[in-house]
């Protein structure tokens, strides 16, 4: 079991290892040898972890970006298609860590974009439609998240008011308590101090 571990481990090191060796090509504008590191990355991620590995889709995702930044339409628009396809097959099977909504709206808009480039302009703008679509309920989401989270912070902060109200009040008790005390103290004494002749 530790030995499968460890080769898991070796494997995904060999897939980013390519990843970053691609990402380096790219800041040098070296995009053909970016597109073989993304190839070989991918070769290698597809081998070890299946299609529908989200590391195998992200390797997929940035060959196909690759392909377009080199204006080869004609290889980025299948990879962004499959892309999609394994991405929803991934979804699919419950397949954990897939893309988040962000990531998949950027891909739907580069295809589009692709598509657009190719002449194939009904399917760009079907492309940017789900885009849209994708982002709209991104929004509605975080829009949900920031109400939930000023609620929380309203009632913490109604909870913190009340908590330093009745300690207020407890201060006063107290405060009254030993004024009472101060009083009944002083009253025996005087009262003590009457009683002698």
């Amino acid at each position: 079991m530790a030995n499968s571990a460890r080769t898991t481990a070796e494997q995904m090191e060999d897939v980013m290892g390519s990843l970053s060796e691609a990402n380096v090509y790219i800041l040098a504008g070296e995009l053909g040898m970016a597109e073989e590191s993304y190839a070989s990355a991918l070769d290698d991620a597809e081998r070890s972890f299946g299609e529908c590995h989200v590391t195998t889709l992200k390797c997929l995702e940035c060959m196909a970006r690759c392909c377009k930044m080199q204006g080869k339409m004609d290889l980025a628009i299948p990879m962004y298609e499959r892309f999609i396809s394994l991405r929803d097959e991934a979804e699919k099977r419950r397949i954990k860590n897939v893309f988040d909504s962000g990531s998949l709206a950027t891909v739907y808009q580069e295809l589009g974009d692709c598509l657009e480039t190719s002449g194939r302009i009904e399917e760009s703008e079907a492309m940017q439609s789900r885009a849209e679509k994708v982002l709209g309920v991104l929004k509605e989401r975080v829009e949900q998240i920031e109400r939930k989270e000023q609620e929380d912070g309203e009632e913490e902060e109604e909870g913190e008011e009340k908590e330093e109200e009745e300690e207020e009040e407890e201060e006063e008790d107290e405060d009254e308590d030993e004024d009472e005390d101060s009083e009944t103290k002083e009253n025996t004494r005087t009262n003590g101090k009457s009683w002698r002749f």
